[in-house]
């Protein structure tokens, strides 16, 4: 496997250009900038909020599921339509709480 990783290797360094095609030219060394570290933004979900999100999915999932008469192989498509349902709901009351 390491010996066609290696052949591979050579052969896309044998078609890479060379010469002045390669080279960067002094105007463009100025411009690139090395990205500067951000801060990562805070978590949107703490871990509880995420634990009540997944619980409330597999709950609505199973009613969901049990609604529509408890078909075979349609988990996952009734997992997800519970899962929007749930995270739509959750995003509303994120955005407008209630008073």
């Amino acid at each position: 496997m390491m010996k066609q990783f290696n052949q591979f290797t050579k052969s896309l360094l044998s078609r890479h250009p060379t010469g002045d095609a390669c080279k960067t030219s002094s105007a463009m060394k100025t411009r690139i900038q090395k990205p500067r570290p951000t801060r990562q933004a805070e978590p949107s979900l703490n871990a509880w909020e995420h634990l009540a999100i997944h619980r409330l999915v597999q709950s609505s999932a199973h009613d969901l599921w049990v609604k529509k008469g408890e078909p075979a192989d349609t988990a996952l498509e009734i997992w997800v339509e519970a899962e929007r349902a749930v995270i739509a709901e959750f995003i509303r009351l994120r955005q407008n709480p209630p008073e």
